[in-house]
């Protein structure tokens, strides 16, 4: 249903709007994709009581490990949920998923891509505070948080690890209806 307009050679659709345009009015905003990332938490639930409340009675003298570790698992449920399915457990109670920029499925590319710019900094940020390097992680986190906060004025509303990948979360009812593909399962 696109034509390529041919003084600019950008797709539209028979609306005239552009796919872009198109994905940016359909992409899910700040507060959904934290309830989302609440949800996918709650699945570590049983993870954390085990390993991180100890952790607090004993004052983190072995925490880093563990930790990291939970951070590793997560990143990998994320990564192996967006490659499968285009969305986590999160992301799927509340109808949204991730695609490409052009409104296509996720390749492995993206999703790796997605996966480590969105988990690297937070590794590194235990990673610095286990090794005293207080202010580095401090300057770092910060600029994590500011990364994901991006989503609240970025008109597409896209995080910087999205903004890496060329992905975009959208609602998935309505990608569907604008045309976009599914993953095969």
């Amino acid at each position: 249903m696109s034509a390529e307009d041919e003084s600019t050679g950008v797709a539209r659709t028979s609306e005239g709007a552009t796919q872009e345009e198109r994905l940016a009015l359909n992409a899910v905003g700040f507060l959904r994709r934290a309830l989302a990332a609440v949800v996918d938490h709650m699945l570590f639930a049983p993870l954390m009581a085990i390993w991180v409340v100890p952790l607090l009675e004993r004052g983190f003298s072995d925490s880093p490990p563990r930790l990291a570790a939970l951070e590793v698992l997560m990143l990998a449920y994320s990564a192996i949920m967006l490659h499968r399915y285009g969305q986590t457990v999160g992301m799927m109670a509340l109808g949204m998923r991730v695609v490409r920029t052009d409104g296509s499925a996720l390749e492995g590319r993206e999703v790796l891509t997605r996966t480590v710019a969105y988990w690297a900094p937070v590794l590194l940020v235990a990673g610095l505070r286990y090794w005293g390097m207080w202010l580095v992680a401090a300057v770092l986190a910060a600029g994590w948080w500011i990364g994901l906060f991006w989503v609240i004025v970025d008109w597409r509303r896209q995080g910087y690890h999205d903004k890496i990948a060329g992905t975009v979360v959208v609602f998935e009812r309505r990608q569907r209806a604008l045309g976009g593909r599914r993953p095969a399962c």
